[in-house]
């Protein structure tokens, strides 16, 4: 289970950790969440997924369509997510950003690893990230900010490249972040 903050790396990081074991499959919740909001709104979904300015211009709207379902059933995003890929063999959560996620995780899927990425804001705002109150300062970027139990490690992603990051975890991240030995 990956967390950080906006453009910090995670979606780099999942798809090494996927090269590695290419039987897993990436499952970001904010796929549903996406779906959802394309689904009320009328925004084009597979630009919400692939498009990252898009995606940027409905992020609020997005957010919003997910606290809506989550102050019904705080574990509907997770759960809905781990039941589409529950015949999978391993299952990359790359972007975990609230506790009732990782208590529902722990509580279900105990031998469960939670790495937190994190980057610099330089290397973020080179990866186009803008800082905006409205959206960094919610708690979809803050809940985990003073966390410390990362059983799988902390990834300081401050490289400009994948093969960057790739090089310097040895070239097994999985490995590298003592997850088997």
């Amino acid at each position: 289970m990956l967390s950080g903050k906006r453009y910090a790396g995670k979606d780099a990081l999942a798809a090494i950790i996927q090269q590695q074991y290419p039987e897993w499959i990436i499952a970001p919740i904010a796929q549903a969440c996406k779906a959802e909001y394309a689904e009320t709104s009328g925004a084009d979904l597979d630009r919400l997924m692939n498009d990252q300015a898009y995606k940027e211009l409905h992020r609020k709207g997005i957010i919003q369509v997910a606290d809506d379902r989550r102050r019904e059933d705080p574990e509907y995003w997770i759960r809905l997510t781990l039941l589409r890929h529950q015949d999978c063999p391993g299952v990359i959560i790359s972007d975990m950003r609230f506790m009732a996620e990782y208590d529902y995780i722990r509580a279900h899927y105990p031998a469960a690893l939670f790495v937190r990425v994190v980057a610099e804001d330089e290397t973020r705002e080179a990866r186009g990230w803008k800082y905006d109150p409205a959206i960094d300062d919610s708690l979809t970027e803050t809940c985990f900010d003073k966390w410390r139990l990362w059983n799988g490690g902390v990834v300081f992603n401050d490289h400009k490249t994948l093969e960057d990051l790739r090089a310097s975890s040895g070239g097994d991240i999985a490995k590298a972040l003592g997850w088997w030995k």
